[in-house]
């Protein structure tokens, strides 16, 4: 009953990018009318020969967009905290009402982070 899509991009050793997956979340209240504004979001789960891994968390929810970047390198949390202003703007240039940006340190387990975040499934019954 929650709609959940899966990408994985397989891009070339030369690109820098050795892990590019995406997962889409969406929200099924959206469809009562009743219902508060829609929940979207998307994750990036990225890893690159230079930075490391990255984990890229997108909320849309009634024109806001928050944004929110972790990383086990305290380096690449510090230059995405640096360019904050640079990264709302553009989020306000597509056309979202608001946005946030925030960073946070994670230590990497990328199975860990995806379980949490499937955890809204955790109601789900299989059994037939």
């Amino acid at each position: 009953e929650q709609p959940y899509h899966f990408i994985e991009l397989h891009l070339a050793p030369e690109s820098g990018v050795r892990r590019a997956q995406v997962h889409f979340f969406g929200d099924d209240q959206a469809q009562r009318a009743d219902a508060p504004a829609a929940c979207h979001t998307v994750v990036l789960d990225l890893e690159f020969t230079r930075i490391g891994a990255l984990w890229v968390s997108l909320r849309h929810s009634g024109g806001h967009c928050a944004c929110r970047f972790q990383s086990p390198s305290s380096a690449v949390r510090d230059a995405i905290a640096d360019t904050r202003q640079e990264l709302t703007d553009a989020l306000l240039a597509a056309g979202y009402q608001s946005a946030q940006i925030s960073t946070a340190d994670w230590n990497g387990d990328r199975i860990a982070a995806l379980a949490a975040i499937m955890d809204r499934f955790g109601g789900l019954n299989l059994n037939v």
